[in-house]
């Protein structure tokens, strides 16, 4: 679903864990924000709305469908051919 959102170009909010997979890339393609479970929620709408929102578009073309089937594609014949 994390694909999805980046793909829709929208700014993402996650409850998520911060150390997690979902946070990683939230951090790294620069889309939105991540609460932690534990964390204190009362604010989360203006931190989201204070939120440089600068996506890191090269980042985000990684994930899309066509890398992502090409990267399962090349490790597939990677397997194969071992």
């Amino acid at each position: 679903k994390v694909f999805e959102y980046l793909a829709s170009g929208n700014r993402i909010l996650a409850i998520a864990p911060k150390d997690g997979a979902c946070a990683e890339l939230i951090r790294n393609t620069r889309t939105g924000l991540v609460k932690d479970f534990n964390e204190d929620c009362t604010s989360i709408f203006a931190d989201l709305e204070q939120f440089e929102f600068n996506p890191n578009i090269e980042e985000i073309s990684l994930y899309h469908r066509k890398n992502q089937t090409k990267l399962l594609t090349d490790f597939f014949q990677y397997v194969l051919q071992n």
